[in-house]
């Protein structure tokens, strides 16, 4: 169905056109539908009021729809979080496929002003504080606009999580700048989440996009290199986009891990371009 309430046949690339009064019972239908599984975005200065310390409240992972307790323990600048009990540990667990991981993950936070988009990882760090729930340390759990405790600038990986929580990736991209684009396509690298890479490169050509499928498929983990304050500041500049500009080439330095090899550094060069200022920029080259 298409946003207008109109139906479109992918296969016979047939476009039907509908009485009005259908097309606005599907239109109510498909948002009664979007309502019930994503989640509002909602500004960290308000859900931390929301969900304030020591509150307790679920958690549902948008991808597998399992669902689990937590407690929000401490965090200024996100949630720090932890499971309540064993039994909610094991749900966790299993959102992870067994295994315990940094990875960011599309989640809904179930509240007393209802469903919040959020992005959590999958690693215990840091303080701990409610015994016996098998959970070594806290997880973090991240909404609309909040940063990590080292930076000022929100986590471009959590943000991705948040907007596909929230059922606005499409719109969450479109607006994004040229860095945040670059960033984008590394986590659904990361992710190893072919229809978001596809996402994040509009009409990627198909043997390119083919050959970036074959490399996450093959991947354990794919990261930023994070430089020294000195270089970071010099590579920030050679990045910077200004207003105007409708072509910008992004440089990523990455650290790539496959099974059974020793980790390797490379470098992502990124094409990005626009028709105009003020429409969407667009991936149109990606260099490894």
């Amino acid at each position: 169905m298409e946003r207008s309430g109109n139906l479109w046949n992918e296969a016979t690339r047939e476009h039907y056109l509908l009485p009005q009064v259908t097309v606005n019972r599907l239109r109510n239908y498909a948002a009664a539908l979007r309502n019930s599984h994503y989640g509002r975005l909602t500004r960290w200065d308000d859900a931390k009021n929301i969900v304030n310390r020591k509150s307790m409240f679920s958690v549902t992972d948008l991808e597998t729809g399992l669902t689990f307790k937590v407690q929000r323990r401490a965090g200024s600048s996100h949630a720090d979080v932890q499971p309540l009990t064993k039994e909610d540990t094991a749900i966790m667990k299993q959102i992870y496929n067994g295994r315990w991981s940094w990875k960011r993950k599309p989640i809904i936070v179930h509240s007393s002003q209802g469903r919040l988009a959020a992005s959590m990882n999958g690693m215990p760090h840091g303080g701990d504080g409610i015994p016996d729930n098998d959970f070594s340390g806290h997880f973090c759990i991240h909404f609309q606009d909040s940063t990590s405790h080292k930076s000022n600038t929100p986590d471009p990986a959590h943000q991705l999580m948040i907007h596909k929580a929230a059922g606005n990736l499409r719109s969450y991209l479109d607006a994004a700048s040229p860095d945040i684009l670059a960033e984008s396509f590394i986590e659904a690298m990361y992710q190893q989440d072919e229809e978001l890479l596809s996402q994040v490169w509009v009409d990627a050509p198909k043997d390119k996009l083919a050959g970036f499928i074959r490399e996450l498929q093959s991947l354990t983990s794919i990261r930023i290199r994070k430089p020294s304050k000195k270089s970071g500041q010099a590579d920030q500049e050679n990045n910077q986009v200004t207003d105007d500009r409708l072509l910008a080439e992004i440089k990523l330095p990455v650290a790539i891990n496959v099974p059974g090899k020793p980790e390797r550094n490379s470098t992502y060069t990124f094409r990005i371009t626009r028709e105009s200022p003020q429409l969407p920029w667009r991936i149109v080259d990606v260099r490894s």
